[in-house]
């Protein structure tokens, strides 16, 4: 302080230079008091007890609790997140709320972590939480050599490594390098390096330097960081059918994001690039890929895309069923970790949502079945969407409608619904639209079209027999 006011008085601003005192090492923030000479912070007096007093609630037992009961536990721990962990639990706990007034007991994850922190916050003092200091030198030396191998050095600790095969023409200096780097950052981990602390590693070749920064490099050997090696272009035979094979679906594959469709595209895209750029496709390869994407496609179909998909429990029946809804999980417009809901009402007629799901639950024996299938004996048959889409179109192509689509459906229904005066806000919440696409869809019934559509309405709930 007396510093700034030599300044202040030097700059001509007039300063008592009498009346003011030094700042504290503490100061106090909040939530918290920061050392500013230790670099630490703690808790200020009298909040450990009342975190520990307001924990040790949740830890009764027999004693269940309130979404908004929880919600405020987590606010009141959030401001010492950054000095303790262990919320995660809590925050997945939250989660599991449909009805915020049902009473939940604490789950074993929430109470095993209370219990942590709870013992946490009765030896808790201080603690540091930035990176602070000068780099450390942990006498790192490593070098590399295509005749012997990699030698590192840190401190009093060595390490070395022999090469299998020194005539490998592909074991370039620049790779070996980089790997005696990384080998040194690994053996400094290992040795309980501090938390927090920077550390100096000596090198003298800046291509390995980037090389361990960037996690990859130009060289032709598989790249640092990376599951496959780049595709070079224009491909040949062996490269699209090691890509047909990588990234399709097969017995072993697990469950891999492409889809046979999806794969499709990309090899059209393959050929698109060697048409442009007056290259040769390779030659002899459709029958062979034709293969490969209709055994992964096969594989598709026996597969429920998002995993499980709705269950049976997912359906929520209102009163006299005169609506239902449905809990959507991991839907891909949903933010992670959270949940979806679609309600529809009953309506008179053969259309009918509720009636609908009614039939779909009544076919599913058991309560983790898919909602959306088919019984075979003992055995729930999931209903795909491509498996819909290929029978649906046989239907309309068979009535003479081969341009129908589900996609017209949506739109149809926006467009009666604009007709019959319902407001744009109704329409994006039914269709889901965030956005002003709905715009594109909306167009004005003739006065024609628009008695010959409630006439057939009135039709149709005239000959529905409940």
């Amino acid at each position: 302080m007396r510093a700034i006011v030599n300044k202040s008085t030097a700059m001509g601003v007039k300063t008592n230079k009498k009346k003011f005192c030094n700042f504290s090492d503490e100061q106090k923030f909040i939530g918290f008091v920061w050392n500013a000479h230790r670099k630490t912070v703690r808790l200020p007096e009298g909040k450990i007890k009342e975190r520990i007093g307001q924990i040790a609630e949740f830890l009764q037992e027999g004693r269940s609790f309130s979404y908004g009961d929880v919600e405020i536990l987590v606010g009141r721990m959030n401001h010492i997140l950054y000095m303790l962990t262990h919320l995660n639990s809590l925050y997945r706990w939250l989660k599991l709320w449909v009805h915020h007034r049902a009473l939940r007991p604490p789950p074993q994850d929430a109470l095993k972590d209370l219990h942590l922190w709870k013992e946490t916050l009765k030896n808790f003092e201080e603690t540091q939480i930035i990176c602070w200091g000068d780099p450390v030198d942990i006498k790192w030396v490593g070098d590399a050599s295509t005749k012997f191998g990699i030698g590192v050095l840190i401190g009093d600790f060595w390490a070395q490594f022999k090469i299998l095969n020194p005539e490998r023409k592909e074991q370039a200096i620049s790779l070996l390098e980089t790997v005696a780097i990384r080998l040194g950052l690994i053996m400094a981990i290992s040795l309980e390096s501090r938390a927090g602390k920077t550390l100096i590693v000596n090198t003298d070749n800046t291509t390995s330097e980037a090389c361990v920064n960037n996690k990859k490099s130009r060289g032709t050997q598989q790249p640092i960081g990376r599951s496959q090696p780049p595709f070079a272009f224009p491909a040949t035979r062996e490269d699209i059918h090691e890509f047909c094979t990588w990234a399709g679906r097969g017995p072993s594959s697990g469950n891999k994001p492409i889809l046979a469709t999806t794969l499709t595209k990309y090899l059209c895209g393959l050929q698109a690039w060697h048409v442009f750029h007056n290259q040769e496709y390779p030659a002899l390869l459709d029958k062979k890929t034709a293969l490969l994407l209709k055994s992964s496609a096969k594989l598709d179909a026996m597969e429920i895309a998002g995993g499980v998909g709705v269950l049976k429990q997912d359906v929520t029946w209102g009163l006299n069923k005169e609506w239902a809804r449905i809990t959507l999980r991991e839907a891909k417009t949903a933010i992670p970790g959270t949940l979806q809901f679609i309600k529809v009402d009953w309506i008179p007629n053969c259309l009918c949502p509720v009636a609908a799901l009614e039939r779909l639950a009544k076919s599913c024996q058991h309560p983790t079945g898919p909602l959306f299938g088919f019984q075979v004996q003992n055995s729930r048959t999931a209903l795909t969407r491509y498996m819909l889409t290929a029978c649906i179109g046989e239907v309309w192509r068979d009535l003479g409608q081969p341009t129908l689509t589900r996609h017209l459906f949506r739109v149809g229904g926006a467009l009666f619904r604009h007709a019959m005066g319902v407001s744009p806000t109704d329409i994006c919440a039914a269709g889901r639209w965030v956005s002003n696409c709905y715009k594109l869809y909306i167009q004005e019934y003739s006065p024609g079209e628009m008695d010959d559509t409630i006439e057939f309405l009135t039709l149709l709930d005239g000959a529905w027999c409940a």
